[in-house]
């Protein structure tokens, strides 16, 4: 890979790091949710429902992290070779 590899991949983890604070503002937003209902409706459907999402969410998060870290070794890696 070359200088312009890396600088793609540079691109691509900057565009992946802002789709992760987005996950992770709709994630809260989800979890508000949940967190402000009364413990009656946290044990309703919906209530199961907003958990669910805010968890898959968070998921989705973790993966997404994982993929930067990947990323960033790729870049680190590049570095060594040139």
């Amino acid at each position: 890979m070359n200088k312009q590899t890396r600088i793609v991949l540079e691109n691509l983890k900057g565009n992946i790091e802002d789709a992760k604070a987005e996950l992770e503002s709709i994630q809260a937003d989800e979890q508000d949710k949940f967190d402000n209902l009364s413990e009656g409706l946290q044990a309703s459907e919906k209530g199961e429902a907003l958990q669910t999402a805010a968890d898959t969410v968070q998921e989705a998060v973790d993966a997404v992290a994982s993929a930067i870290d990947s990323l960033q070794e790729a870049i680190d890696a590049l570095d060594n070779v040139e």
